[in-house]
């Protein structure tokens, strides 16, 4: 019989899955993958603050997160710099205020590496509860409004043309990101909480074309792969984070063999 915590790191995950691979989608198709490492890493700091001054450190980095995720959109947006060039700047500057924290907080029992690579085994009753619950949230807000906030990311121009409002559902899709990067980095971490986002939607390129199936796709490999990384980690003790990952890329890799097979045949 599966234990207690393995079966609550069988439900975040799998919710944490399904989240991902519909964010993920979206963020592939605006071309701004980019963005979950540099919300991942700004996040960080938001965790270091949270554990300095003694509150949440969930809280936190879910708040940092949006913070630059919103300071990426004024300063792409409305200044019209280089996004690119705008979030790695907040990457690196948010990674050197999270590690500067941590040395300043080691004393507290901040533990920073549990937040860069993920330790979904040890996360509390409480934080399982957030994560969770914001999951559901996003997965059911952005399956709501995909078909408007596809139009708003692709073809913003297009859509305000139309007298639609795309920059509102811009700004929502950034909090969305922002939110679910910052709350999820104790469940898959911050250096690889960005394979969710982009590795399960690549993959499903190779099976299909069309927009709404990849959500669920995405979704569905997401679930997967968060399943034989759990497995591989509970009955072989090697890292959580890492299996998913690895999973992940090799079903991938798999995906690309079967496709050139298919197109032989």
């Amino acid at each position: 019989m599966l234990e207690l915590f393995i079966i609550k790191a069988l439900i975040i995950g799998s919710l944490l899955g399904i989240s991902t691979g519909i964010l993920g989608n979206f963020l592939v198709a605006s071309r701004q993958s980019m963005m979950s490492d540099m919300i991942a890493h700004t996040s960080l700091f938001g965790v270091g603050v949270g554990v300095f001054i003694g509150l949440s450190p969930v809280v936190f980095g879910i708040l940092i997160g949006i913070a630059s995720a919103l300071v990426l959109f004024y300063l792409s947006f409305k200044k019209k710099s280089p996004a690119d060039a705008i979030a790695v700047m907040i990457l690196t500057t948010g990674l050197a205020l999270a590690i500067l924290l941590s040395h300043m907080s080691s004393l507290n029992g901040f533990n920073l590496e549990n937040y860069l690579f993920g330790s979904i085994l040890t996360i509390t009753n409480s934080e399982a509860y957030i994560i969770g619950g914001l999951c559901l949230l996003i997965s059911l807000s952005m399956w709501i409004v995909r078909k408007k906030l596809f139009k708003a990311i692709v073809d913003r121009n297009f859509m305000i043309s139309q007298n639609q409002k795309a920059l509102h559902y811009e700004l929502f899709f950034l909090i969305c990101v922002g939110v679910l990067i910052s709350s999820s980095l104790k469940v898959i971490g911050g250096l690889l909480i960005s394979a969710l986002l982009v590795i399960p939607v690549l993959t499903s390129y190779n099976f299909n074309k069309r927009f709404q199936d990849g959500l669920i796709l995405a979704s569905l490999i997401n679930v997967c792969c968060v399943c034989i990384g759990l497995a591989a980690s509970y009955y072989f003790d090697v890292p959580t984070s890492s299996s998913i990952v690895l999973s992940l890329s090799s079903l991938y890799l798999l995906s690309l063999i079967f496709n050139k097979i298919l197109k032989k045949i």
